[in-house]
């Protein structure tokens, strides 16, 4: 009875196993056969031994059109390292080990989840020790296996296996429970061509030149702050390293401009947005350490289109994120006020970029 009481102390769980590695069956393969045990007698006295371990997988998986990054954890049989004695291959034995199959899948689904999400019940008053301040973050797997030990000796005493209930269906990442952060951030990076009229189009050309700035989107709308720098020509043949004032440059132009954009309609998950706003800009003749400048408070208005180019539910980041990624241009007319002693006529502006947009995941709370 010795023996047979303690012939699972031979279930050894080893660190965690690449999950394409010959001789690895996941749980989720399917119940345990005896075929995958070596038909051998041994000297030993237990009548069995089962090698279980965690396997970790990364996985990108995609769904309605969104790309899901996660880490699959379940549980796995070393097959190379199990053997059954002859006689000793029947079907109640068989039993007892996919209970203990099934238990420690029971414990690696809950790993997976608190994976997800970077957190654990047993682990909220040591979160920083675990984590620390890198980019990447560990869960320690001790934490299940003693729970998986645990439950397995209660199990042994009398406790039902059915307390730890795991489900046969496959597993969807998409169904996980969780909650999205409502607004966003985004970085917003554009080439943008700037063309002058009127006064201003008798001392420049049109300005080639970068927008980048930062948003925060809530809803439907969109605030940012963003600089915009181009130039209106580049002449380096008089060039010399010790005088900055040699650069010469028909034309330069500043702009920093704080904007707001509503959605008039959707397209798809992008749409048509209104915009507008109001910063200052100028406009520099001649060469960059010489000339007055033109500039002035500037009112913007215009037209923004987005376009959707992929969504990407990011489990495996230091923090959980849905990340998008969008396409955007922009129409718009600039109206420079207060400049020198008068009002000069409008700039339009058209830009095309890309908008890196991001909200962090949280585990959903339970209804009650």
């Amino acid at each position: 009875m010795k023996a047979l009481r303690f012939c699972f102390a031979s279930l050894f769980l080893t660190g965690a196993l690449c999950g394409n590695a010959q001789g690895i069956l996941r749980w989720t393969d399917g119940p345990l056969t005896w075929e995958r045990f070596q038909r051998v007698d041994s000297t030993q006295t237990d009548p069995y031994k089962a090698t279980f371990s965690f396997s970790k997988e990364n996985k990108k998986v995609k769904i309605d059109g969104i790309l899901y990054k996660y880490m699959d954890v379940s549980a796995a049989l070393d097959t190379g390292q199990c053997w059954v004695q002859t006689g000793k291959d029947t079907d109640e034995n068989l039993q007892r080990l996919q209970k203990e199959f099934d238990l420690l899948q029971y414990f690696a689904e809950r790993y997976r989840t608190d994976y997800l999400f970077h957190s654990s019940p047993e682990l909220t008053n040591q979160h920083d020790a675990y984590f620390g301040t890198d980019k990447k973050h560990h869960l320690p797997e001790v934490v299940y296996i003693d729970g998986y030990r645990a439950a397995l000796e209660a199990c042994k005493n009398g406790k039902s296996y059915e307390d730890y209930h795991v489900s046969r269906e496959p597993f969807d990442i998409s169904k996980v429970p969780c909650q999205i952060e409502k607004g966003s951030s985004d970085a917003i990076i554009s080439l943008v061509d700037v063309i002058p009229t009127g006064e201003l189009a008798n001392h420049f050309g049109p300005a080639v030149g970068f927008r980048a700035g930062y948003g925060h989107r809530e809803g439907k709308s969109l605030f940012s702050a963003e600089l915009t720098v181009g130039h209106t020509g580049l002449d380096l043949s008089n060039f010399n390293p010790f005088r900055v004032s040699a650069i010469g440059v028909q034309g330069a132009h500043i702009g920093l401009m704080a904007r707001y954009c509503g959605r008039l309609f959707p397209i798809k998950e992008g749409g048509v947005y209104l915009s507008g706003g109001a910063g200052y800009s100028c406009w520099k003749h001649g060469d960059i350490m010489a000339h007055v400048a033109f500039g002035g408070i500037t009112l913007s208005q215009g037209v923004d289109v987005i376009v959707p180019l992929q969504k990407t539910m990011n489990f495996v980041a230091r923090k959980p994120q849905l990340r998008d990624m969008s396409l955007h241009f922009r129409l718009s007319v600039d109206e420079m006020y207060a400049a020198p002693q008068k009002l000069l006529a409008p700039t339009i502006s058209l830009s095309a970029g890309l908008d890196f947009g991001y909200r962090n995941i949280t585990k959903a709370l339970p209804q009650k």
